[in-house]
């Protein structure tokens, strides 16, 4: 009885978390800052010349070949991790270890990331860089851990 109550309970809690992704409609952006029609994109300058456009498009794109596995292997380590953890008695060494993995993936999409973000900020001239949203990460540890969520919960935002 406990099995099918639990089951219940997290197909509901699914339902509305799905429920409320699909209602914020786009102001969730997967790509944190990477496609261009986001808010956090070199794109959204708007005295940015077709130049450094076409000069930070080959950038982006590299980028997203990048970590597109990157990215595939979080989600794989992440399902293990819940798979894990889901177990009856599971092996607390056994978790921090495949935690530790996600967060040597995390890490690497990071790294990336910041490199991609230092080559293009090197094809803005300083008025620009100025003009950019705030690419700041937000509070570690708090709501607002990348610049939409900070936006969504209102914290580190220019207005």
């Amino acid at each position: 009885m406990k099995k099918v109550i639990i089951g219940f309970g997290l197909t509901l809690s699914l339902l509305l978390m799905v429920t409320i992704g699909l209602a914020s409609g786009s102001q969730l952006d997967r790509s944190f800052g990477i496609r261009a029609e986001s808010k956090y994109s070199f794109f959204s300058i708007p005295n940015l010349t077709t130049d450094q456009s076409s000069q930070i498009r080959p950038l982006r794109q590299a980028l997203l070949r990048e970590i597109e596995p990157l990215q595939r292997e979080l989600v794989i380590k992440h399902q293990e991790l819940n798979t894990l953890e889901s177990t009856p008695d599971v092996d607390q060494t056994a978790v921090m270890a495949k935690q530790k993995e996600i967060w040597q993936i995390q890490s690497k999409l990071r790294q990336k990331i910041v490199s991609f973000t230092d080559e293009a900020m090197k094809l803005l001239t300083p008025e620009q860089r100025a003009e950019l949203p705030d690419f700041s990460s937000g509070i570690v540890g708090e709501r607002g851990f990348n610049p939409i969520m900070s936006k969504m919960w209102g914290l580190g935002t220019k207005n």
